[in-house]
């Protein structure tokens, strides 16, 4: 049994390591005015960057290939240069150089400012999947621009990308977000999530595999902060308890501009009384009594600051109010946590805790037809990807050899295409086997 698992596990990484997508990112050109303000140098250093992301959000580690400048130039029918593609042709160009995915920048003028203007087209298909478009004052902003929009943009390849499931893909994974908030408090305020600083909606949330950056919110709490690793097809669970949170609160009660000593209560325990300076826990309700009275301060403290009030009382405090029952008096010092619990750095690298959901199962197939096509499409899936390779990589000095090498890189791609097909076939065929 072990030894048919570790060949289905062998069969499945050599089929999908055949499956890599390829991303072009052509050089980014400009219209004739502006190509006169901007020099190419600049324009390279754009396309350069707007490559660097392109490698960060498609690894080869996930089946993505980025084409080099190099490679791409190679491809290049002769006497073209690399510069000289843009416009209606971003995308047979992309067929040119047998490139799955083709993407490229524009830079522009409008209203005085410079524009820049990206595209990420599907080759196969002559498809338009992603874009994005801004302005700058200058350069800087530009490049600013394209850290900002390029990781969305280049994920949308990964959304686009169809084929056999789990095989040539990248299966999302997910990030349950349901902390224990105790209390009614936590029906005075909304939890919030950021994920790598962007806040994200509802409880469950889809990630691509990796690691990420999460950070939980809610006004009446301690914000926890942590990192996460989202693995394929996995859901990770963040349920711990969150702490309620503390503010400095320092509070006085004048009447008619004359300070008064009134008893300090929250949430209807007395803490001392004015002057008031001490921690209060976020989202208390705080009120000042005396005898037959009671009046709500208004004061919303937000975590870690100090609020300053003065409360303008509206009954005479002339008669001592009575102390509160000991059951229910705190001391009248300041509110406090234990010592452990004051020098915390709260919010920091709190661990989520970790829980996995997995599920599938399946009926058998007949084993010795689909190790027998896996094995096969495997095999002709390689010999296709090392003919494309290999012509792709060629030099050539004439348009007769530029036309037969294209041809040859071409064919190469449909002959692993058709041996991916195979083999995934067979291999689901194998996996459903053992599962089943």
């Amino acid at each position: 049994m072990k030894t048919f698992v570790c060949f289905f596990s062998v069969l499945c990484c050599l089929a999908t390591s055949v499956l890599a997508a390829h991303v072009a990112v052509l050089e980014t050109t400009a219209d004739p005015v502006t190509k006169e303000m901007v020099s190419a140098s600049d324009r390279q250093y754009l396309t350069n960057v707007l490559r660097e992301e392109a490698v960060k959000q498609l690894p080869a580690a996930q089946d993505y290939t980025i084409m080099t400048r190099e490679n791409i130039q190679q491809m290049l029918p002769p006497g073209k240069a690399i510069e000289d593609c843009e416009g209606s042709c971003l995308v047979e160009t992309g067929k040119n150089i047998a490139a799955d995915y083709v993407c490229q920048a524009r830079i522009g003028n409008f209203a005085g400012e410079l524009t820049l203007s990206a595209e990420l087209y599907e080759t196969a298909g002559n498809k338009l999947i992603a874009s994005f478009n801004g302005q700058g004052t200058n350069l800087k902003e530009l490049l600013t621009l394209i850290r900002q929009q390029a990781p969305d943009f280049f994920k949308s390849v990964k959304g686009n990308t169809t084929g056999f499931s789990g095989l040539g893909t990248v299966e999302p994974g997910f990030l349950e977000v349901t902390p224990v908030l105790g209390g009614d408090v936590a029906k005075k305020g909304r939890l919030s999530v950021t994920v790598d600083g962007k806040a994200v909606e509802g409880s469950k949330v889809q990630l691509d595999p990796g690691d990420h950056t999460v950070r939980v919110e809610h006004p009446c709490y301690d914000p926890a902060e942590f990192n996460v690793s989202i693995e394929e097809g996995k859901t990770q669970l963040f349920n711990r308890e969150m702490k309620r949170g503390k503010a400095k609160l320092e509070l006085t009660a004048e009447l008619n501009g004359v300070s008064q000593v009134v008893p300090v209560f929250f949430d209807g325990v007395q803490v001392g009384e004015t002057p008031f300076a001490g921690k209060i826990p976020l989202c208390s309700e705080v009120t000042v009594r005396g005898e037959g009275w009671s009046e709500k301060v208004f004061v919303h403290p937000k975590w870690h600051e100090t609020a300053k009030v003065t409360h303008r009382l509206k009954h005479s405090p002339d008669v001592v109010a009575k102390p509160a029952p000991r059951s229910q008096q705190a001391s009248s010092a300041p509110v406090a946590e234990p010592a452990a619990n004051d020098n915390a750095n709260v919010g920091e690298s709190i661990p989520a805790n970790v829980e996995s959901k997995k599920g599938g199962a399946a009926g058998w197939v007949v084993l010795g037809i689909g190790a027998a096509a896996t094995v096969a499409g495997a095999v002709l899936a390689v010999i296709g990807n090392n003919q494309a390779k290999d012509a792709s990589e060629k030099s050539y000095s004439t348009v007769a050899e530029y036309q037969q090498y294209h041809d040859d890189a071409v064919a190469g791609q449909k002959l692993r295409s058709i041996g991916v097909g195979l083999a995934v076939v067979g291999a689901i065929g194998v996996g459903v086997s053992f599962l089943f």
